[in-house]
């Protein structure tokens, strides 16, 4: 079992690494087509976990917390989560239209994303869902669109 890893390079835009695979994100979209052949390196170091030790706290499900809010310009949303995987964020307006998702593939722990004024609208009350390892969290955010955000 690993306990830590850590990439020290890698031609990816993105890499996961856990106990029995490496997982790589290598296109997105937007991207021109991959050529055959193309190839993609991650160079990492990891340290083996000799025991696991019971009553050892981990990262609940799946949390997410979004800040500030109200916000103008950009929108930070902070998450936890108890396994490594996909993280699919989708932003949804007061009507349910979906405007936007952002995926990423992250390891286990606390997570921070900035979700810039691409996503949202006008100003107006928008829902932030965060779906990863088959749990759900939503938060109601209020967009001030690019104009300064009270506290």
């Amino acid at each position: 079992r690993i306990d830590s890893a850590e990439v020290l390079s890698t031609d990816a835009y993105d890499v996961v690494i856990t106990d029995d695979f490496v997982l790589m994100q290598i296109w997105k979209e937007g991207d021109d087509p991959l050529e055959p052949g193309v190839t993609r390196e991650v160079t990492f170091t990891a340290k083996r976990a000799l025991s696991v030790g019971e009553g050892l706290s981990s990262p609940p499900e799946l949390s997410l917390h979004v800040e500030p809010n109200p916000a103008s310009g950009s929108l930070e949303l902070s998450f936890s989560l108890a396994e490594a995987g996909q993280v699919r964020i989708n932003v949804y307006d007061a009507a349910g239209r979906k405007l936007g998702t952002l995926r990423k593939c992250l390891s286990v722990g606390h997570h921070r994303i900035v979700l810039k004024s691409e996503y949202f609208g006008a100003s107006g009350i928008y829902f932030v869902e965060a779906l990863a390892g088959g749990k759900r969290q939503i938060a109601r955010v209020i967009w001030l669109g690019n104009q300064e955000a009270s506290r």
